[in-house]
């Protein structure tokens, strides 16, 4: 049954009856502290490649159609990710991700941490910072795990040491998988729905925001949000929206989010932050005056559209040497091929005309009276230069045609 985890209590049976077909099936994307439900070692350990580049994983949908407005928008377009340029590849909307894990390079901030291999399948966390993880999320923080999504947690608090994410928070935008930190308010634009109780916005890196703000715009039915703009995003001590006690909903590892600027989420606040071998505390209800429906269109549509990673796969120095090898290896048996073939097909053209020369007769001219001697050199002539000729000229059209 398709976990809507950012309904209101009262409503969730409802929304899960109505929005059935726009939200994803959902599984254990965290259990409130971060971890996936799915075991694993704090830094994801797995596969064996050491190159900061993600093999395969690109097409496939999952969950419902690309909308029509959306594939002629530049949103739907492949991005190129940022990371300084250690991580070669792009992302797309609508994505189903996946691949194989894979090491980042010592270029990357986190040289030999596990990368890669999330699908969409993953892709809800909870509203706790460091929830949504396929793999490797023991645990409470976030320091030193891998990042399934390759994408980097959003920087949500002021405080570096949130949830463990020092290692997060001293990142400059070049550095970041997605670069730059946006944020886009998101309301709706039927009048009829209160701005006040029902303003969200997105957080995550730039292309990321745009993408997802273009699929809300395009979505089909309509969530109806009014136009906005994205602005840069980062927090200081004098930000009030969006706030960690204002998520309502993690998505792809916790690198992107969905916030309620109403919503105070206690559970969320530095000053009740776990330690790391603890659980938090349970979250507060969400506010009852928000429109449900607007919300469950929202949290269905960013699960379908937030971008994933989709990189080709990268040929390493052996794989390259293997592929050169083998082509020369096939180009000079295929010449010998030829060769062979060439020289039989001579070969048996030649036979067949020592075989007409000796079956031959010379026909005397009954009028004419020939000595033996110049019969001899009559034959001796037609035999080899007429015939000699013949053959030549059949060599050099088999090495045409060859």
């Amino acid at each position: 049954m398709p976990n809507i985890k950012i309904s209101t209590e009262h409503t969730l049976t409802g929304l899960i009856t109505l929005h059935r077909d726009r939200s994803l099936e959902r599984r254990k994307g965290g259990d409130g502290h971060g971890s996936s439900g799915h075991g694993g070692s704090s830094d994801g350990s797995h596969g064996d490649s050491s190159d900061s580049t993600a093999h395969g994983g690109t097409g496939g949908r999952s969950g419902s159609t690309v909308p029509a407005a959306f594939k002629s928008s530049p949103a739907s377009k492949p991005f190129s990710l940022v990371a300084g340029g250690a991580i070669k590849g792009s992302a797309s909307a609508y994505s189903n991700g996946g691949g194989s894990r894979f090491k980042l390079s010592s270029e990357t901030p986190f040289s030999g941490r596990q990368a890669g291999g999330g699908t969409r399948d993953d892709i809800y966390g909870t509203r706790i910072y460091g929830s949504g993880y396929p793999y490797g999320g023991t645990g409470s923080y976030i320091g030193g795990r891998p990042f399934p999504y390759v994408f980097y947690p959003v920087v949500i608090s002021p405080y570096e040491n949130y949830y463990g994410a020092n290692e997060i928070y001293v990142l400059n935008d070049t550095q970041r998988t997605g670069g730059e930190l946006s944020s886009v308010i998101i309301q709706p634009a039927n009048t009829s729905i209160s701005n006040t109780a029902n303003t969200y916005r997105l957080i995550g890196d730039l292309p990321s925001v745009n993408a997802v703000y273009t699929a809300l715009l395009a979505s089909s039915p309509s969530c109806g949000i009014a136009n906005s703009t994205i602005t840069p995003f980062k927090p200081t001590l004098n930000t009030t929206a969006p706030t960690p006690e204002q998520v309502v909903q993690y998505y792809r590892a916790s690198s992107f989010a969905l916030s309620l600027d109403t919503y105070n989420n206690s559970a969320s606040s530095l000053a009740n932050m776990p330690t790391n071998t603890s659980m938090p505390l349970a979250d507060t209800p969400l506010p009852t005056d928000l429109d449900p429906t607007f919300l469950a269109c929202l949290n269905s549509t960013i699960g379908e559209s937030v971008p994933l990673v989709d990189l080709s796969h990268k040929l390493n120095g052996g794989e390259i040497f293997g592929i050169v090898s083998s082509g020369v290896f096939l180009a000079g048996w295929l010449t010998l091929v030829i060769l062979l073939c060439t020289g039989c097909c001579v070969l048996g053209k030649k036979v067949e005309v020592d075989d007409m020369m000796k079956g031959m007769k010379v026909e005397d001219d009954p009028g004419k009276t020939t000595s033996a001697s110049e019969r001899d050199a009559e034959y001796k002539l037609v035999g080899s230069e007429g015939f000699h000729d013949d053959v030549s000229k059949t060599e050099e059209t088999v090495r045409w045609n060859y």
